[in-house]
């Protein structure tokens, strides 16, 4: 899976590049929109493009002690954007599920020298929303049950007994592994 980078693109530099993009933006809501990418650092950076010109956005940050449970956390003391000069092909994506849709967009960018030279639509894929909602309620009435099962006497007993099967396998294996490599060792002897 690996790690990915976000992109940032003003709302008006996708708007009318395709209907089905304009539809996309209809959806969601922000005057900028994020995307991933895998096509720069892949450190969880975050890019913008403003006025075309491509931009990393550069944060500072300071370690805090606290007494919270990590010990203290980052805090950012400044956030500025540094110009790019890349020149670099980039492709970057988003999902979007809700009950008008789910959609999967792509988008293909050209940076020649920092500067956005081109942006079209790479790929489109709608999908009624209803099969994953059905999907999603039907798992979270099973995962009601199982746990509503768990707080009955039987539904205790049965982990209970799960527990110590999956104890009991876990040292017959670790047995066998010994006995196999004992085997391994006799054989080489002779």
């Amino acid at each position: 899976m690996g790690l990915f980078d976000t992109i940032v693109f003003t709302r008006e530099s996708l708007s009318g590049i395709d209907k089905r993009v304009d539809k996309y933006l209809s959806l969601i809501e922000g005057s900028e929109i994020p995307f991933q990418t895998k096509d720069l650092e892949c450190y969880l950076l975050t890019y913008k493009v403003n006025n075309g010109q491509l931009f990393y956005e550069r944060a500072e940050r300071e370690w805090v002690e606290s007494d919270g449970m990590f010990g203290g956390y980052m805090n950012e003391i400044s956030r500025s954007l540094e110009k790019r000069e890349d020149t670099v092909t980039v492709y970057f994506y988003d999902f979007l599920f809700n009950d008008v849709a789910d959609i999967w967009i792509e988008f293909k960018a050209v940076f020649i020298k920092g500067v956005l030279d081109k942006i079209e639509l790479f790929k489109f894929e709608e999908r009624c929303s209803k099969d994953r909602i059905e999907r999603e309620q039907k798992t979270l009435k099973e995962l009601k049950q199982y746990q509503e099962y768990k707080k009955t006497f039987r539904g205790k007993i049965s982990i209970f007994c799960k527990g110590q099967i999956y104890k009991l396998l876990n040292k017959l294996s670790q047995i066998l592994k010994k006995i196999t490599s004992l085997v391994d060792k006799l054989k080489f002897k002779f």
